[in-house]
């Protein structure tokens, strides 16, 4: 679903939320999905120094969840019982199995580090999520369980015959519920895509 089509969506059940605001919330329930649901993942390819062992990460690395380690020949380095990591203010930091910091790492010239991404922001009309097509809904769903429960939109007909709009916490509930059930599945989603 493009961008356009998701803000269609939201527009359709509030047509009085200016399509600004609603840009803004979209893509607001768009990070928080791909963050909560770890469904958005990618790699980096880091050619390591001789003189240093502190790295700074990929601009959008949300969290890294593993490393492999390289020698010169592209062969994997079981490095796990000697070598150890931190990451803090977006770098990573290599220590050893004493956990004392070392300046330098020795025998390996590469490390990959596969991650949870946070995607670009959604601009243009025609922009898409970056995780498939079948989570796209969630970023709506999001979306309504806030605007049910901020915007009043349910009438209520006084004794008077009087209609006035009031928020509709059920609606609100019944969006959560499935845009919940839907983090769940992507999370199920992403365990299974492996690295």
């Amino acid at each position: 679903m493009t961008f356009y089509q998701l803000i269609q969506e939201v527009s359709q059940l509030f047509p009085d939320v200016k399509h600004t605001q609603i840009k803004l919330d979209l893509n607001k329930k768009y990070l928080e999905f791909a963050h909560q649901s770890r469904i958005v993942k990618d790699e980096y390819n880091e050619t390591l120094s001789t003189t240093t062992a502190q790295y700074a990460l990929a601009s959008d690395v949300d969290e890294v969840y593993d490393i492999g380690f390289y020698d010169a020949n592209g062969d994997p380095v079981d490095a796990i019982y000697t070598l150890k990591w931190n990451i803090d203010n977006k770098s990573i930091q290599f220590y050893d199995y004493y956990k004392d910091y070392i300046d330098a790492i020795e025998n390996i010239t590469t490390l990959t580090y596969y991650y949870y991404k946070i995607p670009d922001e959604l601009v243009e009309d025609t922009d898409e999520p970056d995780f498939p097509s079948n989570f796209h809904d969630a970023i709506v769903w999001g979306v309504l369980e806030e605007y049910f429960a901020k915007f009043p939109s349910l009438e209520k007909i006084g004794q008077d015959g009087s209609v006035t709009k009031i928020r509709d916490f059920t609606s609100a509930q019944y969006w959560g519920m499935k845009y919940k059930a839907m983090i769940l599945d992507g999370k199920r989603y992403s365990n299974r895509q492996g690295k």
